[in-house]
């Protein structure tokens, strides 16, 4: 007589010693503490699950969340030498001034300045809209340049978004009501595939949030303070 074991299960979830439970903890932790290190994620788990793993496994979840470890650089203060400091307050006269001509301003690296870090590590999440590697000198013209690669770039992905928006309408859009044309009805859903994706993704409030970080140092730099570390 032949006893053949129990077939194994195939596809779908098999059992895991770290479950999704586990894995938001940690991450929660981390948006707490980005400089969280894998002992300490090993030490957090145990007595609250009562789950002893390695940190290679602790490791391979992170990593499967799309969390990533990135090198940050030290801060050498560059920001206060006099001469830079003379730079500073001159720029952010001709910003005002352009302001109040009533320009529209791109801000590149934020307030254009250096960050400093206490660590030289850290965790943040994967995922870049558009990015480049050059060398060389990154001048007026380059940066223009750039930015109209950015924007062109973020077009062509806001066309997906758009196409896969259309897919999921892709009855309604098909199925035109009476005493309507064919091209009214479904350029009313090519607008509004627009305006959903559009205030989704960049809202009023953003944009002046944004807007309002690099104010909180002009005045520092009009008097031709030094910059303190970390701010």
């Amino acid at each position: 007589m032949w006893d053949s074991s129990p077939r194994k299960q195939r596809g779908g979830k098999l059992n895991a010693k770290v479950t999704d439970a586990h894995v938001a903890y940690l991450l929660d932790r981390i948006d707490e503490n980005c400089y969280l290190a894998l002992d300490e994620m090993v030490d957090a788990l145990e007595p609250r699950f009562e789950v002893t793993v390695s940190r290679q496994t602790i490791k391979h979840h992170i990593d499967g969340r799309m969390y990533t470890i990135k090198k940050t650089h030290c801060d050498s203060n560059y920001r206060n030498l006099p001469e830079n400091r003379i730079l500073c307050r001159d720029f952010i006269v001709d910003l005002l001034a352009y302001k109040s001509e009533g320009k529209q301003i791109f801000y590149v690296d934020e307030t254009n300045f250096d960050l400093w870090c206490s660590r030289s590590r850290d965790r943040s999440l994967k995922g870049l809209a558009y990015s480049e590697r050059n060398f060389g000198s990154f001048t007026s013209e380059n940066c223009n340049k750039f930015f109209r690669r950015l924007l062109t770039h973020i077009a062509r992905t806001t066309r997906h978004d758009n196409v896969r928006f259309l897919a999921r309408h892709r009855k309604a859009i098909l199925q035109v009501p009476p005493h309507r044309t064919i091209k009214a009805h479904r350029e009313e859903y090519l607008k509004l595939a627009a305006d959903l994706l559009v205030y989704k993704a960049i809202t009023p409030y953003l944009c002046y949030k944004y807007s309002l970080h690099p104010v909180k140092f002009h005045a520092r730099r009009i008097q031709v303070k030094d910059m303190p570390v970390g701010e």
